[in-house]
């Protein structure tokens, strides 16, 4: 190797070691695993290559939520995750006993609740109970985000605001939470339920679908207005947090880049 050629590689290794040292936490995202243990072993697979410090599921573990042999194999196909980092599960509308999925995981007291990691607030939502104004959760919701007006937050909730999918949006939501998200520093909205990959954005606050972890994929039926990109396709999220923005990469399970985004936390 001459002179030079080393150069360059210690150039290279050096720049990449500023970048991978300037990453404070990765974090993984995905949802709607269902029953499809095939699909959902080669997502574990293939997000454990990038060795997350923290995941979420976006719900619906399971096909029904009634039987705790739903929650073994859950387990059983996630336990290289769970055995690299802390999983944090939504509660889907599959997952349908409240009391087994708590069961299942017994740190948590209810089916909603916040995370604190790296300087971020997640909040989880549970979007199977009632969301109107005056809810106990949506009242929960706010008194979360006076208690913490500072801090960057994400929305982790299974039902999507928005959606080009299979089961469209929400539209009595998208009357109230969007503003009320964005006026209390939130960052990105993740939700799964359909099957697809998909990033809209309203006003600056971004919202993502990631429900391709194993539930039988469908196109789109049309594409909603806040639409940025749309995959049908198995699929997880990877986030790079950094000294002031989030990287957010969607990868398809053949490990293909479908989207990247850059999330600003100074705002």
């Amino acid at each position: 190797m001459n002179a030079g050629s080393l150069y360059k590689k210690l150039l290279l290794s050096f720049f990449l070691f500023l970048f991978l040292s300037s990453i404070y936490a990765v974090i993984a995202i995905y949802g709607d695993s269902q029953s499809n243990n095939d699909i959902h072993k080669q997502i574990v697979e293939a997000i454990i290559k990038y060795q997350p410090d923290i995941t979420f599921h976006l719900g619906d573990l399971t096909a029904q939520g009634k039987k705790q042999e739903e929650y073994d194999e859950f387990f059983s196909c996630c336990k290289p995750l769970t055995d690299l980092c802390p999983l944090y599960p939504v509660k889907g509308n599959h997952d349908a006993s409240s009391e087994l999925f708590l069961k299942n995981f017994p740190f948590l007291s209810q089916t909603y609740y916040t995370v604190e990691y790296d300087s971020l607030l997640f909040i989880i939502l549970d979007s199977t109970l009632e969301l109107s104004p005056h809810s106990e959760q949506l009242n929960w919701l706010i008194e979360t985000f006076n208690s913490n007006p500072l801090q960057p937050k994400i929305i982790l909730m299974h039902h999507p605001i928005f959606s080009s999918g299979y089961h469209s949006g929400n539209e009595d939501w998208a009357l109230y939470l969007p503003a009320l998200f964005a006026s209390h520093k939130v960052i990105a909205v993740f939700s799964g339920h359909d099957h697809n990959y998909e990033h809209l954005q309203w006003k600056n606050l971004n919202f993502f679908i990631s429900g391709g972890a194993g539930g039988s994929l469908r196109p789109s039926l049309s594409q909603h207005p806040y639409s940025k990109i749309f995959c049908s396709s198995y699929n997880y999220l990877i986030l790079n947090h950094q000294k002031n923005y989030l990287i957010c990469t969607a990868y398809s399970l053949d490990g293909d880049i479908i989207d990247k985004v850059a999330i600003f936390l100074d705002f």
